[in-house]
């Protein structure tokens, strides 16, 4: 895949101007596209498993991104307060975590000391407008 049919879906299930929001109803041949490509860089890390947020157009491209590579796929989630990551992944596994936008650095320690605490290894933060 080249870099500019990566950028071309990216920009396919572009919801906004601002690269931040997206939408993967937009284009399912698209969000396919997006999600080969970040399997691509999570199978060069290592990974042996993926994770995203729960939010559903991250776990949509996460479970894309799973099923290319042929690993397990978790979320996590918040609630009140508290982060969870389910279902549970295999013991030691080495995770991607893939998403749409970039989060914040806070949001991106929490899930991985979430990953750490649960006896996990993040190999690569994949954040699809980033890579573009």
């Amino acid at each position: 895949m080249t870099d500019a049919s990566f950028a071309a879906a990216l920009a396919a299930i572009r919801f906004d101007d601002s690269g931040t929001e997206f939408e993967t109803a937009r284009s399912v041949t698209a969000t396919e596209t997006v999600g080969a490509g970040l399997a691509a860089r999570a199978r060069e890390s290592g990974a042996t498993a993926v994770a995203s947020l729960v939010r559903a157009d991250d776990a949509v491209l996460a479970h894309v991104v799973a099923r290319e590579l042929g690993v397990p796929r978790a979320t996590i989630e918040e609630d009140l307060g508290l982060l969870t990551l389910s279902p549970r992944l295999p013991d030691g596994s080495r995770v991607a975590f893939v998403g749409l936008a970039r989060l914040s650095e806070r949001d991106l320690a929490a899930a991985l000391t979430l990953l750490e605490g649960a006896g996990h290894t993040l190999t690569a933060p994949l954040f699809a407008a980033s890579l573009q």
